[in-house]
C-alpha cells in the first residue's frame, strides 16, 4: 500500500507508523492501561516496548527491506490477534459396561444443541434397566429425568475405564465398577444399574 507523492520508502515508513499506532492501541485495550503511556507511540523513529510481545521499529534505518520485513510482521501479528477463538464442541465418554454414557456441552452450547440455561451443562443417560437421564447445568441440583424423549445412549467409545477421572469444565466425573459419580462442587448426581442419585 503506497501513498501518492510520497517516495517508495517515505511510504512504508508512514504505513509502518500506522500499523504501530494500531497495534498500541490494541494492546492498550488488552492490558487496560493508561493512555498517556501510549500517547507518543506513533511518533516516527520511536521503540515501542509493552506487553508480552516486544516489537522494535526503527524507521530511521536504510535497509528498506528489513523496514518491509518489520512492517509485514507486524502486519501478520495485528491480523492474528483480530482472529476470533476457536469453539470449543461437545465431549462424549462412555463406562466400559455400555450402559451409562455421557455427553458435555461447553459454555454458549454448539451449533446443533443449546442449553437452557446457557451451559456449561453435563447430561447422562442409563439404558437399563430402565432409560434415564440426569442433567447437571452451571448451578443447583442435577435434575433426574425419567421419561427421555430422544433416548440414544450410549456411543461405543471413547471409553472412560473404571478408576479413571474425567474432567471438563466445572464438572469431574469417576467411574467405578460401582456406577458413575459426577460433581460440580457441592451438586451432582451418581448413576449405575442399580442406583439414581442427585444432589
Amino acid at each position: 500500500m503506497l501513498t501518492r507523492g510520497l517516495s517508495h520508502r517515505e511510504s512504508w515508513l508512514r504505513f509502518g507508523g500506522i500499523l504501530q499506532c494500531f497495534f498500541g492501541v490494541l494492546c492498550m485495550a488488552a492490558r487496560g492501561a493508561d493512555g498517556s503511556r501510549y500517547r507518543n507511540n506513533c511518533k516516527r523513529g520511536k521503540n515501542w516496548f509493552h506487553g508480552r510481545v516486544v516489537i522494535i521499529f526503527s524507521f530511521n534505518t536504510n535497509d528498506s527491506g528489513m523496514l518491509i520485513f518489520r512492517s509485514t510482521a507486524a502486519a501478520i501479528l495485528v491480523a492474528t490477534i483480530s482472529l476470533p477463538a476457536v469453539a470449543e464442541e461437545q465431549i462424549e465418554f462412555v463406562l466400559p459396561s455400555g450402559n451409562v454414557g455421557c455427553i458435555y456441552t461447553p459454555k454458549g452450547g454448539v451449533a446443533h444443541y443449546q442449553p437452557v440455561d446457557g451451559g456449561p451443562e453435563l447430561s447422562c443417560d442409563r439404558v437399563e434397566p430402565r432409560y434415564v437421564r440426569i442433567v447437571l447445568g452451571p448451578k443447583g441440583k442435577a435434575v433426574l429425568i425419567k421419561n427421555v424423549g430422544d433416548a440414544s445412549c450410549c456411543s461405543a467409545e471413547p471409553v472412560l475405564a473404571y478408576g479413571e477421572i474425567w474432567k471438563a469444565g466445572p464438572f469431574t466425573c469417576q467411574a467405578s465398577t460401582k456406577g458413575l459419580e459426577c460433581k460440580r462442587g457441592r451438586n451432582g448426581f451418581v448413576m449405575s444399574r442399580s442406583r439414581l442419585k442427585v444432589f
